[in-house]
């Protein structure tokens, strides 16, 4: 048999045969790389300025339509057009056939075009659904008396459309179609029997020290959804995040806490996290007094933990690589030997010290990051604070927390943790109220 196959866009002809004008119900044989697993297709058949397309391809066998057949001396060209389940558009190049040879025509009559056109293929799978269901044949789908269309023929009749190649830009048809359909257009017939399926979809809130307007748990296709997300008292909207259908729309439909969606088409799930602190600023200080401060000793040259009975020291979670603006602990800007800053790759801070720490050299001026060995790894700057309460830092490659001291008994190196901030960034900015 005649072979095509697709892999990508690319296809080529592996196995001739022999055409000849006048076939009809001739078949050829596709195959298809994995690319193309779950795909709709639609196979475009063409000869001469005579183009045919068979519509919602589902098996390997694919007869070719007879108008195309119906000159000698074309040769047959023979592409594929798909559409994945996300809108992805794949045509394929059209790739070379055989030539239709003359064939012998005992009357001369070019017969009556016995393919089906796209419009009797898409009457012919309507049918399929009113007497066997699902295409899969699993579900029946009867079209209920007089009420148009059941919602699974809409949903056919309309992909069948779209998937379509068009000598004439159709989109604006098919659009106002699946309106008309979505919309009950048909007002005609016996009123009663079974009201059409209304499509839902999830709602979901994943809320972290925040709440939502909106406690709806599911929503009507096509219908708007709409929420405000409120911080917990004392914390501020860090992050928030809105997927629907598994895609990230949140650019399009949040903004400062609303949440604006104007026609829900999949599952919406909505995450958001609140961190401690108010600002009037938009800045978010990431030190929470309450959670993050520790007792029991300080941060030492090397990164070690030094036991001091009441001593604090503060452990932060941060990101590696990025840059972070720290003011008021006591540590991280003196200038004696005591460690700076240390970083380790967990909270777990202990006697064993950390892999990186932050030594001064000279003042403020000359801030140095060593590893274990002593060995200068980067170099730090403090901020242009003139009081010498703030500097910013880096966190080295594959650390994930920071450490610094704040309260050492029986010193002057002392500092009230209500006034700690560290934030992303080159700058901390004021607090109104600060509430870490």
């Amino acid at each position: 048999m005649l072979t095509f196959r697709f892999d990508g866009v690319a296809g080529q002809m592996i196995r001739d045969g022999i055409l000849t004008s006048g076939m009809v119900g001739q078949e050829i044989e596709l195959e298809f790389s994995s690319e193309w697993k779950n795909m709709s297709k639609t196979v475009v058949f063409a000869a001469g300025d005579v183009t045919r397309d068979v519509v919602d391809v589902t098996d390997d066998v694919v007869t070719i339509p007879a108008e195309v057949l119906a000159k000698p001396y074309n040769r047959l060209r023979v592409g594929v057009y798909g559409v994945s389940p996300d809108g992805r558009v794949r045509p394929t190049i059209c790739v070379n056939g055989p030539i239709i040879h003359p064939g012998a025509d005992p009357s001369g009559d070019p017969g009556t075009d016995p393919a089906l056109p796209v419009w009797a293929q898409l009457l012919a799978a309507v049918e399929e659904l009113r007497t066997n269901g699902t295409p899969d044949g699993n579900v029946e789908v009867p079209i209920i008396a007089g009420s148009g269309l059941s919602a699974a023929a809409k949903n056919l009749l309309i992909t069948i459309l779209r998937n379509c190649i068009y000598h004439i830009d159709q989109s604006a048809n098919i659009t106002a179609l699946a309106n008309a359909l979505e919309s009950g257009g048909n007002t005609g017939g016996d009123t009663g029997g079974e009201v059409p399926e209304v499509i839902t979809y999830t709602v979901t809130n994943d809320l972290t020290e925040a709440t939502t307007n909106n406690a709806a748990t599911t929503a009507e296709r096509n219908t708007a959804y709409t929420a405000i997300i409120t911080p917990s008292a004392g914390y501020h909207l860090n992050e928030v995040t809105v997927t629907m259908g598994g895609a990230n729309v949140t650019d399009s439909v949040y903004a400062n806490g609303n949440i604006n969606i104007p026609a829900v088409t999949g599952n919406v799930v909505i995450t958001a996290t609140a961190v401690a602190g108010e600002n009037t600023s938009g800045y978010a200080n990431l030190f929470d007094k309450d959670s993050m401060l520790r007792t029991g000793g300080f941060i030492v040259q090397g990164g070690y933990l030094y036991g001091n009975n009441e001593s604090k020291y503060a452990v932060v979670p941060v990101e590696s690589g990025k840059q972070y603006a720290l003011q008021g602990g006591w540590s991280a800007f003196s200038t004696t030997a005591f460690g700076a800053l240390a970083f380790g790759s967990d909270d777990n801070w202990g006697d064993s010290g950390k892999e990186y720490y932050i030594k001064p050299v000279g003042g403020l001026d000359g801030l140095y990051c060593y590893n274990s060995t002593d060995q200068v790894t980067d170099e730090f700057t403090a901020s242009k604070d003139t009081s010498g309460k703030g500097m910013t830092f880096t966190v080295p490659a594959g650390c994930t927390h920071v450490a610094f001291s704040i309260y050492i008994k029986n010193t002057n190196s002392n500092c009230d943790p209500g006034t700690v901030m560290l934030e992303a960034g080159d700058t901390c900015h004021d607090y109104v109220p600060y509430a870490g």
